[in-house]
């Protein structure tokens, strides 16, 4: 996990918030936006949601933790489990390491792959849902071992991020969790897309054309954002589909503007703290 937020971290610094902040400079309201409609943009489209809305299984997984998890995974039970051990960098050791894990094989899938689980060491807690292995990846604590989707649980159990690999490739977004809300980022696409608690689409950034979106709870499109020569232009929808000016709909705005940023800052916290953690046992 730890060398996969550090690659995360390094994309994560490319695709942030920024579009929408050249408005939330000043004190009030009124004050941020009396000035916008000089950069009023009609030519921002909305995109086609369809690729932005959250997996529905992901949706289910958000109201489960490490107990209530309902493993859909089928394999044949191994008799006799086998260990693996890792210390807190996450490097293969010869026996239980304070502060690591532990793997166990739980058996083996119809095509003959590992199904494995990771546990914190010091608890016993599991740090990971069932998942299935590339044969020959038992020691290898790394994403590059996965074949499949991959949950993962914080110490007291809670569901904190689930991203879906194949051969070790990563397929599509991390999905990372916080209590605020959740965060899909795709680094080839470069789009960072966030959500509400109950998975309705609340923002997106496409850092490729430097535009971002916000949305209503109800999923319709509530403002644009696009980056051109240093300025901001935009284009607004009230809730009922109408095109408005900025300041009409500068409260829903607001509320969902600062949202993002509670999930954002979450998130960023969790990879700085993934850093600082490395650096510490360099």
């Amino acid at each position: 996990m730890k060398k996969l937020l550090l690659t995360l971290a390094l994309a994560l610094c490319a695709i942030q918030p920024g579009f929408a902040e050249h408005r939330h400079e000043k004190n009030s309201i009124k004050a941020q936006y009396e000035d916008i409609d000089a950069i009023l943009d009609k030519s921002l489209m909305p995109p086609d949601l369809a690729e932005f809305q959250i997996r529905p299984e992901f949706i289910d997984l958000l109201h489960i933790d490490s107990k209530t998890y309902q493993n859909e995974l089928e394999y044949t039970a191994a008799k006799e489990k086998k260990q693996y051990y890792f210390d807190k960098d996450g490097q293969s050791v010869d026996a239980p390491a304070t502060g690591g894990h532990y793997r166990e094989i739980l058996g083996t899938s119809a095509d003959g792959k590992p199904v494995a689980q990771n546990f914190y060491q010091d608890s016993g807690a599991p740090q990971t849902a069932p998942f299935i292995l590339i044969p020959g990846k038992e020691n290898d604590l790394s994403t590059d071992g996965i074949d499949g989707r991959l949950v993962w649980y914080n110490p007291e159990g809670k569901v904190t991020d689930i991203v879906v690999f194949s051969q070790g490739k990563r397929q599509g977004g991390h999905l990372f969790i916080t209590e605020k809300g959740l965060n899909m980022i795709d680094f080839e696409k470069e789009q960072s897309i966030f959500y509400s608690l109950d998975g309705k689409l609340l923002s997106h950034i496409d850092q490729q054309k430097e535009q971002e979106f916000f949305y209503y709870h109800s999923g319709k499109i509530m403002l644009i954002f696009q980056e051109k020569d240093g300025k901001p232009y935009y284009r607004a929808w009230n809730e009922a589909g109408k095109e408005v000016k900025i300041l009409e709909i500068a409260p829903q705005f607001m509320g969902a503007y600062e949202l993002r940023q509670e999930i954002y800052q979450s998130v960023l916290k969790k990879i700085e703290a993934a850093l600082e953690e490395a650096k510490n046992h360099e």
